[in-house]
């Protein structure tokens, strides 16, 4: 063995940790103190050998290149990401309470309609393919829809507690209503019905009822 050799090389698996020990020759030029890596290790150093420690991978701090430690990084991110998602859910509220609104504002304007006799108000909420079904079971379209509006005469309509939920782009409005006056048939009309609506957006971003149920509360 030479001068330039080193003195001693000892590995030593120590059992807690799984840490493993490195020691090299005195001559060595990276020569660190081991730290509290056990008993063995130190008396190892005392007796001369110089020695480098090398812990096991999961235990080194891990950085990335702009020398930042990466669980800072892993830290950060998950911020971002919470931001992120704090500011999505706000945006979607804010969009459901303004359809809410909206779908609220069409169901006065229908209501307008009855409540000044002008059906001409009602069509342009109706989609194309439009479907009615009465309490009474009958079933109509559009155009059978707004003739019956036609040929009925309110003296008195009015909604009570509507509701709407929206499901992205369909909306769900449902209430009460009341109305008096005469049928299209010509009868004498005192009602008291539940209703459900149904709206769809349109691909040209206009809320239609595509939809409607009504059923008669008996009191």
């Amino acid at each position: 063995m030479t001068a330039a050799e080193p003195q001693a090389v000892i590995h030593e698996r120590l059992l807690q940790g799984e840490q493993t020990l490195t020691l090299v020759g005195r001559d060595s030029a990276d020569q660190r103190t081991c730290g509290s890596y056990g008993k063995m290790a130190q008396r190892a150093l005392d007796s001369g050998a110089a020695g480098t420690c090398n812990r096991p991978a999961h235990l080194a701090d891990e950085s990335n290149d702009k020398g930042i430690p990466m669980k800072h990084t892993r830290g950060l991110y998950l911020l971002s990401l919470l931001a992120l998602f704090s500011i999505a859910s706000v945006q979607a509220q804010k969009t459901t309470g303004g359809t809410e609104q909206a779908i609220v504002a069409l169901e006065n304007q229908w209501l307008k309609s009855q409540q000044t006799n002008n059906p001409d108000m009602t069509a342009p909420l109706l989609a194309d393919k439009y479907v009615y079904t009465g309490a009474d079971g009958k079933v109509m379209n559009k155009a059978q829809s707004l003739a019956d509006a036609k040929a009925t005469k309110y003296t008195f309509a009015d909604y009570e507690n509507v509701q709407v939920t929206v499901f992205g782009d369909t909306a769900i409005a449902i209430g009460g209503g009341k109305f008096k006056g005469t049928d299209s048939s010509g009868k004498p009309m005192d009602l008291h019905e539940r209703f459900t609506d149904t709206w769809v957006k349109m691909p040209d971003g206009k809320w239609q009822c595509v939809a409607t149920h009504s059923s008669t509360i008996k009191m």
